[in-house]
C-alpha cells in the first residue's frame, strides 16, 4: 500500500487524500474501507485488479487524543486480509518540517 501511513495537519475541514493498494501476487478486490476518521464514503471499485487507488476523505477532527488511528482496508487477499493504513494529525501550530 502506498503510502504505508499519512501525515496531517489539524484542520476544521475534511482533507482528501489518494492512496494506491498493490498486490504483487494476484489480483484483488476491496471489500470495505472503515474508520471513524472518514468523512465520506469510499467508492469502493468493483473489480478485481492488482492494484486499486482509492480517494479518502479525512476528518481530522475526529481524531482520537493520542493523535493517530487506522483506516482498516478489507481485501479478499488471503494474507492479509486486512491492511491498516495509519493516521497521523499534527496540531495546527506544529512546525512545517519532516516528520521524523
Amino acid at each position: 500500500m502506498s503510502p504505508s501511513g499519512l501525515v496531517l495537519r489539524s484542520s476544521g475541514d475534511p482533507i482528501t487524500r489518494s492512496i494506491l493498494i498493490t498486490s504483487a501476487s494476484r489480483p484483488f478486490r476491496v471489500i470495505g474501507v472503515s474508520s471513524p476518521l472518514l468523512a465520506d464514503a469510499v467508492q469502493i471499485p468493483t473489480d478485481s485488479a492488482r492494484s486499486h487507488r482509492l480517494r479518502l476523505v479525512i476528518d481530522p477532527t475526529r481524531i482520537p487524543t493520542t493523535g493517530a488511528a487506522d483506516i482498516q482496508i478489507t481485501t479478499d487477499q488471503p494474507d492479509p486480509p486486512v491492511v491498516s493504513l495509519s493516521v497521523l494529525v499534527l496540531p495546527k501550530n506544529q512546525d512545517q518540517g519532516a516528520v521524523r
